[in-house]
């Protein structure tokens, strides 16, 4: 039985290297600082939600606010094993992060993300719009998220 919850610093190692084996080796730098960031006392730092089935993480993604406004969230490394894809949980995941967002903030949000080319249809079904293409021909996406 898959769940998502938050991660755990007990979980840094498998972490990385789930988003290592989801994305590619090269991102291990930027996954490690980004984890190590997520265990700090930054501000604004993010967080970090896993699937787990049977005690292995098998998806993750990044939630936080950003840093040139409030009520503004960025969603990042969404990422699910490709053993376990097209079962719904990169949908639980993004869910997660919504309603973890919502019970942070008084107001609506702005949530935003950056999607690979070509690969924006589960956010369109979760009510995310294109509002532009980044510099690697992937897209932007937004979702307003109301109280």
């Amino acid at each position: 039985m898959v769940f998502i919850r938050l991660a755990a610093e007990q979980d840094k190692t498998n972490l990385e290297n789930f988003l290592c084996e989801n994305n590619g080796e090269k991102f291990r730098p930027l996954s490690k600082q980004y984890i190590n960031a997520c265990f700090s006392n930054d501000f604004r730092r993010p967080v970090f939600a896993v699937a787990i089935d049977e005690n292995i993480i098998i998806g993750a993604i990044a939630f936080s606010e950003e840093l040139f406004t409030t009520s503004t969230w960025g969603l990042s490394w969404v990422s699910v094993h490709k053993d376990f894809r097209n079962q719904g949980i990169g949908t639980k995941l993004i869910e997660y992060c919504l309603d973890s967002i919502k019970k942070q903030t008084r107001d609506n949000a702005t949530i935003i993300l950056a999607t690979y080319p070509n690969q924006t249809k589960l956010y369109e079904r979760l009510g995310f719009v294109i509002s532009g293409k980044d510099h690697e021909d992937g897209s932007f996406m937004i979702k307003i998220l109301n109280q």
